[in-house]
Order: structure tokens, then sequence, then C-alpha cells
């Protein structure tokens, strides 16, 4: 037990660590008028995402019937992501004229489209932590984070700009798929 307490704590512990040096990366690298617009565009995915789920996967990790009720549960996330995606889209046009700058549609459209995608990891991860498998989560999670970072700082250096971000998100959400699928 304490074992995992452990695991679990530090691979999140490193996860924030590593979050929350691409945020001071970015803020260092980019003009204070392109990190405004990664502020934008983080807020509007967390609002998103914070929207879209409901409990959704809670309820799944403690459902006695997991196999029956997944299929519903994934169809109706899946829903709810294209219903996210839509508003995101009309927002990000809105976003765009409002602070004038173009590039709000293609930030906020892309680290959107990637909804799916965690909505997919998130029902991987459900077996997982059914089993108790906090070590092997930890693990894909922070080799997940650590690439993604690792992205951001090459991609800066090779002058992506705002788009290092949206980048480092599409690093970190395939790779994870990548960790987790095959333990499927």
């Amino acid at each position: 037990l304490y074992k995992n307490i452990f695991s679990i704590f530090f691979s999140e512990a490193f996860i924030r660590i590593f979050s929350y040096s691409s945020h001071i990366i970015l803020s260092f690298f980019l003009i204070p008028k392109d990190f405004a617009l990664i502020a934008i565009v983080s807020t509007v995915h967390l609002f998103v995402c914070g929207l879209k789920e409901f409990g959704i996967f809670q309820y799944l990790i403690s459902a006695k019937n997991y196999k029956k009720e997944n299929y519903l549960i994934l169809k109706t996330s899946y829903l709810l992501n294209l219903i996210a995606f839509i508003i995101v889209c009309i927002l990000s046009v809105i976003l765009s004229f409002h602070y004038s700058d173009w590039r709000i549609i293609p930030l906020v459209v892309g680290v959107n489209m990637l909804l799916p995608i965690n909505t997919y990891l998130a029902v991987i991860k459900i077996p997982l932590y059914k089993r108790k498998d906090f070590k092997f989560i930890g693990k894909v999670n922070l080799i997940a984070n650590l690439i993604g970072l690792i992205g951001l700082i090459l991609s800066i250096l090779l002058n992506a700009g705002v788009f290092a971000y949206l980048f480092s998100q599409f690093l970190i959400a395939f790779i994870s798929l990548y960790g987790f699928f095959p333990k499927r």
C-alpha cells in the first residue's frame, strides 16, 4: 500500500513539475503577447475539459459491471466531446476577432482536437486503476510529459513560437496513447 502511495505521489509530483516547467519555459522564450495567447488557449481548454466529463470516469472506475456500461459511457463521452469541440470552434473564432490574432483559431481548435484521444486514454486506464497498477500509470504519464517538455524546448529552439505548446500537447497525448495501448 505504501509503495503505491509513494509511487503515485512521486509520479504526480514530477508530472506537475514538468507541466509548470513548460509554462515557465514558454514565458521565458515567448514575447508577452504570445504568452498571453497561450494563457487564453490553456484557459479555454481547461474550461472545456472540466465541462465535458461530469464525473464519467470516476463512475466507471467505481462501477461493478464496468464492461457492460463502458460502451454507453464512452459513446456519451464522445458525444460530449463533439459538442465541446463545436463550442470551442465557435469560441475560437469569436476570440480571434476580439483579440485580432488569427493564431487563436488553430491553437484552440488544435489543442481541443485531443479531447477524444484523452477520453480514450482515460477509458484505457480504468482497468489499470481497477488492478491498482499505479506504478505503470505513473511511468507512462511521467515519460509522456517528459517527452512533451523536451519537444516543447526543441520546437521553441526551432522557432515554432506559440505553436510549440500545441506540438507538446500532441506529443504528450500520442506518447501516452502509445504507452497505454499495449496494456489495454
